[in-house]
């Protein structure tokens, strides 16, 4: 049984599964690992400085695809407010440049990325927390597909808190293009479901200083900007000295398996679920 969907045909992948555009996470080992696995790899544009070091690291990511790969490399655009310029403009013109051919937007509207990336034949997916801005998305700039982002989510999950169960069974109802799910799914039992539906130190001083002062980012930025935890990650390992955007599947993970690993482990059960049909919600 091979799990295809509108989204593995939409964006020539194998597996219905996308790497999610993880700041200080998405470089170009995680996201090629991926995409040799047979799933949808991202680079994340934003962890780069800049443009140039942004198509460095596409290119690596290029460079360690095998050529059997069954997925593909893609990248991440959050378009967000910034406490510093943004060159959004290079980045686009690197993403064209790039021959990636899907780019996952995030953020404000994407208004004229998309028809600049649709022109070169890139196919691009919108990332939304409801239904009502999945659509908009859709007639408004004609977006090829939705990321549905429930509250579950790491990063940004926008202000609507709701949770993936109710919000992608909105979205089999509501949209005439392919959604994905993300946040929260981390097994092949949820990817089964899905498919159906259509840190504390630091982190404590934060919410002191919310408690102090509520609704100014401000009092708040110096310990939770992402520079704290690009050093956690990449420098220190410390755990304590930053605050993580860390969705709820991290309840779900009590190994480190390679990339390949995971997908293969995921579709198998999301296969043997599907064909056990209802009677795998009793027996798990």
């Amino acid at each position: 049984m091979v799990l295809t969907t509108k989204i593995t045909k939409l964006l020539g992948i194998k597996h219905p599964i996308i790497q999610g555009g993880m700041h200080h996470v998405g470089f170009a080992g995680l996201a090629a690992a991926v995409a040799n696995a047979g799933a949808l790899g991202l680079v994340t544009a934003l962890t780069q400085p800049s443009p140039q070091l942004l198509a460095q690291e596409i290119e690596k990511a290029q460079m360690k695809l095998r050529p059997d790969a069954e997925g593909k490399v893609g990248v991440n655009l959050t378009i967000l407010p910034m406490f510093a310029e943004v060159d959004y403009e290079g980045y686009k013109d690197v993403i064209l440049s790039s021959g990636v051919k899907v780019v996952e937007t995030a953020g404000r509207p994407p208004g004229e990325f998309v028809s600049a990336f649709q022109n070169a034949g890139i196919k691009v997916i919108h990332k939304c927390v409801t239904t009502r801005h999945a659509k908009s998305a859709v007639k408004k700039f004609g977006v090829d597909a939705i990321s549905l982002d429930g509250f579950e989510c790491a990063g940004h999950p926008g202000e609507e808190d709701i949770g993936n169960f109710v919000l992608q069974a909105q979205g089999g109802r509501e949209l005439d293009v392919p959604f994905v799910c993300s946040g929260g799914v981390g097994t092949g039992k949820q990817l089964a479901a899905v498919l159906m539906m259509g840190a504390s130190g630091t982190a404590l001083k934060v919410q002191e200083i919310e408690r102090e002062f509520p609704g100014d980012f401000s009092k708040i930025h110096e310990y939770v900007k992402g520079e704290n935890y690009r050093k956690s990650f990449q420098e220190t390992g410390d755990t304590e000295s930053s605050v993580w955007s860390a969705g709820e599947v991290m309840g779900l993970i009590d190994d480190v398996p390679t990339c390949e690993t995971l997908i293969t482990t995921m579709v198998e059960e999301a296969e043997e679920a599907l064909k056990l049909g209802p009677s795998f919600i009793t027996e798990g």
